[in-house]
């Protein structure tokens, strides 16, 4: 390809889809490295843990705007993202029970279903599954559905969740 010659939409796509991976990735290891630096005490430790971290924030920024560069620069193009979804994938994701996405017992109570809230530790279950399979936390004060659910819980951007709902889908 020549210097003043335009990426292909494939090239673009492939492209982003690497980038797309590398965030997540980062997204990871930075999120890990936060979880270990809540467990320093020493404040001198802290401090410098702090300046570790505030680089590695920056490359995840950096990354995320270089996705949406090219989402952009797809989209002015006239091309679907590479993850694109439909109206039919989202209603299809939203249809998935809550209660199969949780890890803890779920419980009965009248026409509603309670377990253990997987957002945040508690040992009293405040979590409530409604009928039209929405939820919501008396503990924490959060809410939605199947797919708000999963982005909560693996900090997944929305075609991800929807993504993951599609092939967990029984």
């Amino acid at each position: 390809m020549e210097k003043d010659e335009a990426p292909s939409k494939d090239e673009l796509r492939r492209e982003l889809e690497k980038l797309i991976a590398r965030e997540q990735y980062l997204r990871r290891g930075l999120r890990d490295a936060m979880q270990a630096g809540s467990r320093i005490t020493d404040l001198w430790e802290k401090a410098f843990f702090r300046e570790l971290l505030i680089p590695a924030a920056e490359v995840v920024a950096s990354t995320r705007l270089d996705i949406l560069g090219l989402k952009s620069l797809l989209a002015s193009s006239g091309v679907k993202s590479p993850r694109g979804i439909e109206k039919l994938d989202v209603e299809s994701a939203k249809q998935v029970p809550i209660a199969l996405l949780l890890d803890t017992k779920v419980q009965r109570s009248g026409k509603y279903q309670v377990a253990l809230c997987p957002l945040h530790n508690e040992k009293t279950p405040s979590f409530t599954i409604y009928p039209d399979n929405h939820y919501w936390c008396f503990g924490c004060q959060q809410g939605g559905d199947s797919i708000e659910l999963i982005r909560r819980l693996y900090d997944f951007n929305f075609v991800e969740a929807v993504g993951f709902l599609l092939t967990y889908k029984t």
